[in-house]
């Protein structure tokens, strides 16, 4: 039944994770991560805009920016997949961790996963900066899960 189970999984994850979406953020975090890395500096103001902005402009994803701009840089289009795929079973690896930890069975885990893929999947097509917030949000749960049974 596992095997069954498990086959399954990898299929609809096949399915939903196999195909990439170009996001048009994806190329302002590079652009912005770019600026970080070779310039030294983060802009304060949106210097890619063509029309005015504020006087001070606050990028709210500007990590992603810089580690994607990272990763492109040293590995290309293909690392930034890679990248995306590692995050996304990674992921999934710590919610069926997580389901173990409120005392469900493999069984009742795996089972778990077939919603939580089927939702995670729209933050994790195109490569953005939701990657790392999926992640972070579950290691957080995980981390609170460990630290109530400990």
């Amino acid at each position: 039944m596992i095997l069954f189970l498990s086959t399954g999984l990898y299929l609809l994850f096949a399915a939903l994770f196999s195909h990439t979406i170009a996001d048009n953020d994806l190329w302002g975090y590079l652009s912005f991560g770019r600026v970080f890395w070779e310039e030294g500096y983060f802009p304060y103001g949106d210097i890619f805009s063509y029309t005015p902005t504020k006087p001070v402009w606050v990028y709210h994803e500007w990590l992603t920016g810089v580690s994607f701009y990272l990763i492109y840089k040293h590995a290309g289009a293909a690392g930034l997949q890679l990248f995306r795929y590692i995050i996304v079973l990674a992921t999934i690896y710590l919610i069926y961790l997580t389901a173990l930890k409120k005392g469900g069975t493999s069984l009742s885990a795996c089972i778990a996963l077939i919603p939580a893929i089927l939702l995670i999947s729209f933050g994790y097509v195109p490569v953005r900066a939701q990657v790392f917030t999926y992640f972070f949000f579950i290691l957080t749960v995980y981390i609170l899960e460990s630290a109530k049974k400990g």
